[in-house]
Order: structure tokens, then C-alpha cells, then sequence
């Protein structure tokens, strides 16, 4: 985890030849598992890195792809700390708290693909 950070650190803090120090440099796009973990990663992230780091696929229409019809039931405390966090997950969370239910990134290997091939990263 740390080794994971301080790359992160290096690669976020790192300005190309010939850029302004004030800009940044590069940009983190963050899509994990729609569960309790991958949401606090995702919080996580977002306090490191404020301004470099940006949701990607991490939303209700993403969620709902993964889940497939399946996803992995969720406990009620679980559920319910979801409530916790910062309010940019709250459409999220609100369908989650809804299904009941985890959804992993797996389930949305595909439209991942598509955007990294059409070079187009959406939040």
C-alpha cells in the first residue's frame, strides 16, 4: 500500500518540461469495486489528491452495469455507513442503499475498455 502511494506521489507531483508549476502535471482516474472498500478508496484518494484525482465509471448507471442481475448481497451496517461518505457519492450510494447489494469492477471491464480505446475517460 505504501510503495502503491508513494508511486502515486511521484507520478501526480511530476511536471513535464516546459509546464507552469501551478498546473498539473498528470491525473489520476479512480473506478473500483461499487462496495463499502472501493468507496472509501475512492474517498481516500480524492482528499490525497483534490484536484488530480477524478471518478471514472464510478456512478449509479456504472453500478447498475455491473451488478449484472447478480452482485454479492451487502449487510445493513455496511449499507448504512455508505451514508457516510463525502456527498459526491450520494446518487451512488442511494441506488446501493436501494439493490442491497455489492457490484465489482469486473462487471464493467467492457465500457473500461471502450473508453481507454476511444481515449476518452469519463466520470
Amino acid at each position: 500500500r505504501q510503495a502503491a502511494l508513494l508511486l502515486l506521489d511521484l507520478l501526480l507531483t511530476a511536471q513535464p518540461p516546459n509546464q507552469q508549476a501551478q498546473s498539473p502535471a498528470s491525473c489520476l482516474h479512480y473506478s473500483g469495486d461499487f462496495d463499502l472498500a472501493g468507496l472509501k478508496i475512492a474517498t481516500y484518494l480524492l482528499e490525497r489528491y483534490p484536484s488530480r484525482c477524478h471518478l471514472w465509471r464510478f456512478d449509479p448507471e456504472s453500478y447498475v452495469k455491473a451488478l449484472h442481475d447478480k452482485g454479492v448481497p451487502a449487510n445493513s451496517a455496511d449499507l448504512a455507513a455508505l451514508s457516510n461518505l463525502p456527498e459526491i457519492f450520494a446518487p451512488l450510494v442511494a441506488v446501493m442503499q436501494e439493490k442491497g447489494k455489492w457490484a465489482y469492477q469486473e462487471g464493467i471491464t467492457r465500457l473500461l475498455l471502450e473508453d481507454v480505446g476511444r481515449r476518452q475517460i469519463q466520470a
